[in-house]
């Protein structure tokens, strides 16, 4: 039985089912939505609607023309995600 914890409405898998080893984790300081997806479980459709709505993991822009609210490339930030899903963990009911 794989355990996950809520995050926010988000269901997150526990950090032993990551598929990235250490060593590639550790080389790369950035990932993109569907490396989140395969690292953590969360669709990339979810991170695309908390980044419209202002909320949920937190996320850098590159190449995006200054003054357009579209295009670039939207990356996350390892430690930053950590440390979010790390404060927002939810404790299970039961």
């Amino acid at each position: 039985i794989k355990s996950a914890t809520r995050t926010r409405g988000l269901r997150v898998r526990s950090s032993r089912f990551i598929k990235f080893n250490e060593a590639e984790v550790m080389s790369k300081k950035y990932f993109r939505a569907k490396e989140i997806q395969e690292a953590y479980g969360i669709n990339p459709s979810t991170l695309s609607r908390q980044r419209w709505g202002q909320y949920g993991l937190p996320y850098s822009v590159v190449g995006r023309k200054p003054g357009k609210k579209t295009g670039g490339i939207i990356l996350y930030n390892i430690d930053d995600v950590e440390e979010y899903l790390s404060k927002n963990k939810k404790n299970p009911r039961y």
